[in-house]
């Protein structure tokens, strides 16, 4: 958002938020003109990048990065699928690094 508002800015005649603007990355800059900032922010989960899920990326990846959700074996994190009360406590457990079979 701030990216783009400085290319907005600098276009209207800022000469501050231009300066800035000019120094942003090529791929920066088609992001802003296409408004498709995926190729910057690669999925790791093929099915939380755009859709329903999508709101909800950061949240999902961080809790796949940290171990705590689970891929199929096609890279999906399917989140409209129900989660299981063991697949709950599983999670819970690697996130606080209780030990399986612990109480």
């Amino acid at each position: 958002m701030v990216a783009t508002e400085l290319a907005r800015l600098g276009k209207a005649g800022d000469p501050v938020a231009a300066g800035i603007a000019d120094k942003l990355t090529p791929a920066v800059r088609q992001a802003i003109a296409s408004a498709n900032w995926v190729p910057l922010q690669p999925g790791i989960a093929n099915d939380i990048v755009r859709g329903d899920g999508a709101y909800y990326r950061n949240q999902i990846e961080k809790l796949l990065q940290l171990g705590a959700l689970r891929k199929d074996a096609e890279g999906n994190f399917n989140p409209a699928a129900v989660m299981r009360t063991h697949e709950f406590i599983a999670a819970l457990r690697r996130l606080m690094g209780i030990p399986a079979g612990s109480s």
